[in-house]
């Protein structure tokens, strides 16, 4: 909307929006991303125009969202033979998606390609990100706290936690099977922070949001790993940093990957036995969790943190 430069806009609250939805979203590099895709075209069919009006058609779709697993073994989906032929509307962006593969001046628009564009944006707003380290929009958020903080003359602020991409976020102390605890959301709720920023920007109320650290980030790794009932495991802290310098306590490392499944921050030696594995493409060994949204495809793809560890290779994948 900044590019577009219209009249009275002085301020932004933006959860996990991206820069490049050809490269990092709707198509990753230019392969189509079905697992996001397909359960977003489902999920907006069901509180779309059509469905509110006709019983049935909400039926139809909601049945497709809560089921999508069988849908992949009728792939490709063609027009017309899926629910999603009710709601004409996101059945044509499913197949445009799908089959714009090129990237072509479709994608080149201001509402999906803001990359490189940070000089056409309004230099008068004030921007307040929320992202997550499992959303989808992790590194265009990082990107922008950078490049927008530059250009800026108003606050330019990003909060990152533990989250996937959902209504959710700033709220949750939890994603995938991993519990982080209450500092998860100590920044939130998430609607009292958006109300402090436009009360700041909108109407001009000193309520010192402003003054807050650009980048508050939490830091996750530092729990005691205890399982709790409501997810998997235990673990986390929370942290904040200048948007200008380096995490607390932050360090680079690289770790090999060793013989007996374990990583080392050292190479092994010279005359050490290597590790062997057969690569076959149809016979893969997925990861589980990633950066999907909310609940994805839930007997396929899962959202979020997962144990790697112990899962059948008929189970879910991510």
């Amino acid at each position: 909307m900044a590019l577009y430069h219209p009249l009275g806009f002085a301020a932004q609250f933006l959860r996990d929006s991206g820069t490049n939805y050809y490269r990092r979203m709707f198509r990753y590099h230019g392969a189509f991303r079905l697992g996001v895709m397909l359960p977003f075209c489902a999920r907006q069919g069901v509180v779309g125009k059509e469905a509110r009006t006709d019983p049935a058609v909400r039926a139809a779709l909601v049945d497709m969202r809560d089921h999508l697993a069988p849908w992949l073994d009728k792939l490709p989906l063609l027009r017309g033979e899926s629910p999603l032929a009710l709601v004409p509307d996101y059945k044509a962006f499913y197949f445009k998606w799908l089959t714009e593969g090129d990237e072509t001046s479709y994608w080149h628009n201001p509402s999906a390609w803001l990359e490189g564009r940070w000089d056409e944006y309004r230099t008068d707003v004030a921007v307040y990100m929320i992202s997550g380290s499992y959303a989808h929009h992790i590194a265009a958020n990082l990107d922008k706290l950078r490049d927008l903080g530059r250009r800026l003359s108003k606050p330019v602020h990003l909060q990152v936690g533990p989250w996937i991409h959902s209504g959710t976020m700033g709220d949750d102390s939890h994603a995938g099977d991993v519990e982080f605890g209450p500092d998860a959301r100590a920044f939130g709720p998430a609607l009292d922070l958006r109300l402090r920023w436009f009360d700041r920007f909108l109407k001009e109320l000193p309520n010192g949001v402003d003054d807050e650290p650009p980048l508050r980030l939490f830091v996750m790794g530092t729990g005691d790993g205890h399982r709790t009932p409501k997810a998997g495991c235990s673990t986390g802290a929370t942290g904040g940093a200048p948007a200008s310098g380096p995490c607390p306590k932050q360090s680079v490392c690289l770790f090999i990957f060793r013989r007996g499944g374990h990583l080392a921050p050292k190479e092994a030696p010279l005359d050490t036995t290597p590790i062997r594995y057969d690569f076959d493409p149809t016979d893969p060994c997925p990861a589980i969790g990633g950066n999907m949204q909310e609940a994805g495809v839930p007997d396929f793809l899962l959202g979020g943190p997962y144990d790697q560890l112990g899962r059948h290779r008929d189970g879910p994948a991510g």
